[in-house]
């Protein structure tokens, strides 16, 4: 247990000299709070005009529009014009006089929107000037969630989690580089040792960030032994993203170049299933990450069934995706294998 210790301390002290590698690990913090700024404005979306208030006719349409949405006062059509061609979707109203010597407004937008576009504004402008009233109807539900804010908790679990298994991922393929499994090959300290720490360490970066996220997202509405049971049925997926990436990559370029493929499938795939009717998703049974996505989706998205199912599962199908990579990459990750290799290549070349 002290070798184990001191294999984790050691990467901990490397995780803070290496400027990569600490990104990685403030990279879910900086996720989450991201997500914590922009979900709510994506939410409480609101109809947003602006309208030409220089003059009098301008000024009465603008107070009448506020009954429909947000209204932006702007003074000149120049000034209109240039507002409505900025990036976020804004209609302009230039007031004008009517046919019958009332108050109207030209529409302005941008051209690239809908015809649904055009036919609210018009609808909304008929109903401010006491023309036809805009049908519409308004719904609130008191007990309505975000889909788009629980799936975001649930993708940002599994990134922490991935998170960890890179961070450990990167120490191992920087042994690697720098040739310390030599010293690991001859030392006392046995592979079972060795990957546990790994494994310990991978854990233990993933858990703080999923802690994190979830605090940070706003989580005291959920269940917190629900994240504590998917987070401990998940237990072996960080050390199965270490060796996997830390059995492909030779150096850190590799190790790069490995993550995107595997970050790839280890969100897509899950998420994938979201587009899938149930009936169709048995091929992903086998995959450990669906598995973890159904219990963090148990976690966040209530009402769900089967989730001490997707707990078993995924607990199940990680340590056997564990067990499979250990076994066929065990030759480019055990501190013996790569240390002896390294040995008796030094040695064929003395004597060559």
């Amino acid at each position: 247990m002290k070798r184990m210790a001191a294999i984790i301390k050691f990467d901990l002290s490397n995780a803070f000299r290496d400027s990569m590698v600490l990104y990685i690990l403030a990279a879910p913090l900086i996720l989450a709070l991201g997500l914590s700024l922009l979900l709510p404005a994506i939410e409480n979306a609101e109809i947003r005009m602006a309208v030409d208030a220089s003059e009098p006719a301008g000024v009465l349409l603008a107070e009448r529009l506020e009954r429909y949405g947000s209204v932006e006062r702007i003074y000149g059509s120049a000034a209109l014009k240039n507002r409505v061609l900025r990036p976020d979707n804004v209609a302009g109203l230039a007031p004008e006089a009517s046919a019958d010597g009332g108050i109207g407004a030209r529409i302005v937008l941008q051209g690239n929107e809908g015809a649904e576009a055009a036919g609210l504004m018009q609808a909304l402008l008929a109903s401010a000037l006491d023309g036809p009233e805009a049908a519409y109807t308004r719904i609130v539900r008191e007990d309505a969630r975000s889909m788009l804010r629980d799936y975001s908790r649930v993708s940002l679990a599994m990134l922490s989690l991935l998170i960890g298994g890179i961070a450990a991922a990167f120490a191992l393929v920087e042994e690697k580089e720098s040739k310390l499994t030599r010293a690991f090959a001859v030392s006392p300290l046995s592979a079972l040792e060795y990957f546990g720490a790994r494994g310990l360490w991978a854990a233990l970066v993933g858990f703080i960030g999923l802690v994190a996220g979830h605090v940070i997202m706003g989580g005291a509405d959920l269940s917190w032994w629900r994240l504590a049971a998917a987070g401990a049925s998940s237990v072996f997926m960080p050390l199965c993203i270490c060796l996997l990436i830390g059995g492909i990559a030779s150096n850190q370029i590799q190790a790069v170049a490995s993550l995107k493929l595997v970050m790839f499938a280890y969100l897509a795939l899950p998420i994938g299933s979201l587009f899938v009717p149930e009936r169709w998703t048995f091929p992903f049974w086998p995959l450990p990450n669906y598995w973890m996505f159904k219990a963090f989706e148990g976690v966040y998205v209530p009402g769900l069934p089967g989730f001490g199912r997707a707990l078993a599962l995924n607990f199940i199908t990680g340590a056997l995706f564990t067990l499979a990579l250990y076994l066929f990459l065990r030759g480019r990750l055990s501190p013996r294998h790569t240390g002896l290799k390294a040995s008796s290549a030094g040695n064929e070349a003395a004597q060559s």
